[in-house]
C-alpha cells in the first residue's frame, strides 16, 4: 500500500467514526426534544406556560442604516403627499418591519435624516423636496438673512 493510499484509508475510517458519532447525537438529541414535548404538554394541562426555548436562536436583526431610513422616509413621503411626523415615523417603522430590520436606533437616525435638505416642514407636514421644486418655495417660514424689507 502505497503512502496515499494509507492516508485515504486513515480519513475514510475516521469520516465512519464522525458519522457514526453524529447518528447517536442525532438520536439523543430526538430523545431529548420527545420528552422536552411530553413535559411542555404536562406543563400546559397544568394550566402553565412552557418556557419556550429550545435553544435555537433566532437571527439578530439587522439594524437600519441612515441612508435606508432616508430612503424609507423618501418612499413613504412619494407616496404620501405630507405627513405629520408621527404619522411618518409609524409609517417608516411600519417599512422597516417589513423589511426585517431592527429599529435599534431608529429613534435618532430618524431626527437625523428629518434634518436633511430633502425633506420639508410644512403646515400640511413632513414633504419631501423635489427636483423641480425650489427649496425656497418649499420652506416658507425658514428667515433667510438676503430677504429683508425696506
Amino acid at each position: 500500500m502505497s503512502r496515499l493510499e494509507g492516508v485515504v484509508e486513515q480519513l475514510r475510517e475516521e469520516e465512519v467514526r464522525l458519522i457514526t458519532n453524529r447518528e447517536k447525537l442525532e438520536q439523543q438529541l430526538k430523545a431529548v426534544e420527545t420528552d422536552m414535548r411530553r413535559v411542555q404538554a404536562a406543563l400546559v394541562a397544568l394550566g402553565e406556560k412552557p418556557t419556550g426555548k429550545t435553544g435555537k436562536k433566532a437571527a439578530p436583526k439587522l439594524a437600519a442604516s441612515r441612508q435606508q431610513v432616508a430612503d424609507l422616509v423618501a418612499e413613504v413621503l412619494r407616496a404620501n403627499e405630507a405627513l405629520e411626523t408621527e404619522a411618518l415615523r409609524v409609517a417608516v417603522e411600519n417599512r422597516l418591519k417589513e423589511k426585517g430590520l431592527s429599529r435599534v436606533g431608529f429613534a435618532a437616525r430618524f431626527s437625523e435624516v428629518l434634518r436633511d435638505d430633502q425633506f420639508v416642514e410644512s403646515p400640511a407636514g413632513w414633504k419631501l423636496v423635489s427636483d423641480s421644486t425650489s427649496v425656497e418655495s418649499e420652506r416658507p417660514f425658514e428667515h433667510h438673512a438676503d430677504h429683508q424689507t425696506v
